[in-house]
């Protein structure tokens, strides 16, 4: 059985934890990776075989052994060893907010075991990317790997096959006589760079005769054509509902510097295009918060709303637009946990933006309410980790990046000269 965490209050017995929904409810396939995982922040415990898919069978996707053990782990109200990311961060963890499940009562979860409550499924193809983003690396971003001189991580077709196809199988039989939505979403690497994502994105499209959603999670950072030739499927098929999520979380120099290979031009005049689209139901910004975005987020929520609302306006908030969060963990040197506590002032800024804003919404006050509570469990992070070691990590990749890419960051980001101060 999984190893379970017991982190502060829990080790004491005083609470215990509710079962986590992503578990029961996504599925995580990262092939350049040979994946498959229930959540961006879990790991995977055991490399899963070519064979496995067929000693399986379709039970393979919900209940091979390491997720059964893991579920059963999760119902004795603890952390399992594949959550490892969530339990040592808890009490501020994204389980917080990413868990839907945490305020349903007790008798929800009696049978929960052997229920399957999948309706989200993640596909990242490839490493294939034109960007190298300061918190990714080689083993995602093939553009990373060309500037480290390393090899870029090579598909194994034989494996890609053999899972696409046990997959395909698993929702054929077991997602296509329900009547619950279906939300399928594709990542990299770059989405729109991986030319097989199209092929994939036919077949999942003939599988299903019910109304589907297709999420893009994209820098956005591609050529019109690109674009363009996701507006005419979108066009084409009216029963999907397609929803893109621009990666991005800075502006201008600041956010090219975060990621490198961004012409911030092109990006925005590409988010401009998908907001006009009216065969793109939802547009999710999503944000990846580090250590050198924080402090200009504020401006950055403000240019998000300022565009989202002109064009699909204030009370369309959650219906055809919206903004997502997510945080770094990794590298720990953009960690937001080891910038001074003084930066918590900055959070405080955004909270009281979006509370001061949210009255325009209408009627989405739990769509703030998750935001905002992301943020305040951000706020409680930052300072956490805050070590004369880490410091040193930080000057020495701060410097290390400014003679790769000639960029000096101390400009761009003039709060580092306080982040790197250890008397802050």
């Amino acid at each position: 059985m999984g190893k379970r965490y017991q982190i502060n209050e829990y080790d004491q017995g005083i609470l215990m934890l509710k079962p986590c929904s992503h578990f029961w409810t996504d599925i995580n396939l990262n092939i350049f990776r040979k994946e498959i995982v229930n959540c961006c922040k879990r790991y995977q415990q055991n490399e899963v075989k070519i064979s496995d898919f067929e000693k399986y069978g379709t039970d393979f996707w919900t209940k091979r052994p390491e997720v059964y053990e893991d579920k059963k782990v999760f119902l004795e109200g603890k952390f399992p060893k594949g959550c490892k990311s969530c339990a040592l961060q808890h009490p501020n963890s994204l389980y917080n907010t990413w868990n839907w499940w945490k305020d349903k009562p007790q008798d929800f979860f009696v049978d929960l075991l052997d229920r399957d409550e999948t309706y989200k499924i993640e596909i990242a193809l490839s490493t294939t990317c034109n960007m190298t983003c300061l918190y990714c690396g080689p083993k995602v971003s093939s553009s990373w790997a060309d500037v480290l001189g390393k090899p870029v991580v090579q598909i194994d077709d034989e494996w890609k096959k053999a899972a696409l196809e046990s997959l395909f199988k698993y929702i054929q039989e077991k997602m296509t006589k329900n009547t619950k939505r279906v939300v399928y979403t594709f990542l990299g690497g770059e989405t729109f760079l991986d030319l097989s994502f199209w092929e994939i994105l036919d077949r999942i499209a003939g599988i299903h005769d019910n109304e589907i959603e297709i999420n893009f999670i994209s820098n956005l950072n591609v050529k019109p054509k690109l674009i363009q030739r996701l507006v005419n499927l979108a066009n084409a098929k009216p029963n999907i509902k397609w929803r893109i999520s621009p990666s991005i979380e800075d502006l201008g120099e600041r956010a090219e510097a975060v990621r490198e290979g961004l012409d911030f031009k092109l990006f925005e005049s590409n988010y401009d295009w998908i907001l006009s689209e009216p065969a793109i139901d939802k547009i999710a910004v999503l944000p990846t918060m580090n250590l050198l975005t924080i402090h200009k987020h504020t401006e950055f929520l403000k240019w998000v709303l300022s565009k989202n609302i002109k064009i699909r306006g204030a009370k369309n908030l959650h219906k055809t637009w919206t903004v997502s969060l997510n945080r770094v963990t990794e590298p720990d040197w953009l960690d937001p946990a080891i910038m001074p506590k003084s930066s918590r002032l900055e959070i405080d800024r955004a909270i009281s933006f979006i509370k001061n804003e949210s009255k325009r919404f209408g009627d989405t006050k739990n769509i703030t309410d998750m935001y905002l509570g992301n943020l305040r469990d951000l706020r409680n992070v930052i300072g956490s980790k805050r070590t004369p070691k880490m410091i040193e990590i930080l000057k020495w990749k701060l410097d290390k990046n400014t003679k790769l890419f000639k960029r000096d960051y101390y400009k761009i980001f003039p709060e580092l000269k306080d982040i790197v101060d250890e008397n802050k």
